[in-house]
């Protein structure tokens, strides 16, 4: 809709730059002595100064920072300034023609900031602030940059959701991982950006009704985004939030946790995700990249102690159903060593009869490939699809001799 609560917002403001950049116009005209286009051009500058700010925080509500709102902001503000000075200024000439100019330049400096207000609006709403949802890509596998850039939701095409999965980023102004992989694909960046649960749900509701009117079903609602989204101050509420959306109007979607484990090890978490995860709709993928220290120390990087970090994850399986993930790449150019191989599977064997065991079960192992760009490549690579594939097999061999009906799917 045009007329809404954006244009009464975008009115207030421009009631607030209007007064003062009037203010300072007419006194530059009438008491300076200032030319109509010097004092013109001095009510807009300021006008727009205050305009942005306001308009940015309040009016549209965007929380990123970017060349292009900046300068389109300010572009649109100098389009619409010229156009609708110049026609006021032309119109009042004609209409006014037997009048002296200071009767006519006060008329259509009064015109023309009428227009302005009109064409600016339509042009900050509609080019500059358009709606987010308008913004969001529905991104191919290889294009995962779009939360690197403030987005807070980001579609994309996933390999292991099998289709469209909404992501959610509660990192918008830096990555915040304790967990240093070189095949991550977050690139280094910074922002001003910042979260917030009002605009999470807005844009999280666009991007759903945005696939619904593309018939495009969404498999999930993910969390993931530029960190260990577990950390984050918001994370309880911002699931709680995003739980509200799906049974509102993405029943079919599943809810998805992405986590290293690291939040585990504060209690607040642990449990947290112990009491959500029994939900059939919600999903937690828990990251278990390796067997040894050897190959954490090289995969994940992380100054969390290997053995806390696996002992927590135990402890997990016992109380709360999860799915193990694991990336399967190549290492300065080197693949898992053998004996990393059987220790990784014999401790996914061991927590599959752990969770069954308790009020907990592994609901499915995803194995996959390197299929990004990162900022550390080359050190980590591809390896041959026959790689994951003997893996997999290998793992189904070692479930079946223990009698565990955990599937085991490869993702390339």
């Amino acid at each position: 809709m045009i007329f809404d609560r954006v244009l009464l917002k975008f009115f207030i403001t421009g009631i607030i730059n209007t007064i003062a950049g009037l203010t300072i116009m007419f006194l530059l005209y009438n008491v300076a002595g200032f030319g109509y286009w010097f004092s013109s051009a001095a009510n807009e500058t300021l006008a727009g100064i205050i305009g942005f700010l306001i308009n940015k925080h309040w009016t549209f509500k965007v929380k990123r920072w970017s060349l292009f709102i900046i300068a389109g902001y300010f572009t649109m503000i100098a389009i619409s300034y010229f156009i609708s000075y110049k026609l006021a200024l032309t119109a009042l000439s004609a209409i006014l023609v037997n009048k002296s100019n200071v009767i006519r330049d006060n008329a259509a400096l009064f015109t023309g900031l009428l227009l302005f207000s009109m064409i600016n609006y339509f042009g900050q709403r509609f080019i500059v602030f358009r709606k987010r949802d308008e913004q969001i890509i529905f991104a191919p596998i290889l294009n995962h940059r779009e939360r690197e850039n403030g987005f807070l939701v980001y579609p994309v095409y996933s390999r292991r959701s099998g289709g469209l999965s909404v992501g959610i980023n509660l990192f918008l102004d830096k990555k915040n991982c304790p967990f240093n992989c070189p095949y991550c694909e977050v690139f280094p960046f910074s922002s001003n950006a910042e979260f917030s649960l009002e605009q999470m749900e807005s844009d999280l509701r666009s991007a759903v009704e945005r696939a619904r009117k593309k018939n495009e079903p969404v498999k999930d609602i993910c969390f993931s985004g530029n960190g260990e989204p577990t950390l984050s101050p918001a994370f309880g509420d911002a699931l709680k939030l995003a739980g509200t959306v799906r049974e509102q109007i993405a029943t079919s979607a599943e809810l998805v946790v992405i986590t290293n484990g690291a939040g585990l090890l504060q209690p607040q978490v642990f449990s947290l995700l112990a009491q959500v995860a029994v939900s059939p709709s919600l999903n937690i993928w828990l990251k278990l990249d390796a067997g040894t220290l050897g190959w954490y120390q090289k995969m994940n990087r992380s100054s969390i102690p290997f053995e806390k970090l696996i002992a927590k994850i135990k402890e997990f399986a016992t109380c709360a159903p999860f799915t193990i993930q694991t990336m399967l790449c190549a290492i300065d150019g080197e693949r898992p060593p053998d004996d990393e191989a059987r220790a990784w599977e014999t401790l996914v064997c061991e927590l599959a009869e752990i969770a069954a065991s308790g009020k907990g079960g592994i609901r499915k192992v995803q194995i996959y490939g390197k299929a990004r760009s990162a900022p550390e490549d080359p050190k980590a690579s591809a390896l041959p699809e026959t790689y994951l594939e003997e893996r997999a097999s290998s793992l189904r061999r070692a479930f079946a001799e223990k009698d565990i009906k955990t599937p085991v799917e490869v993702y390339l």
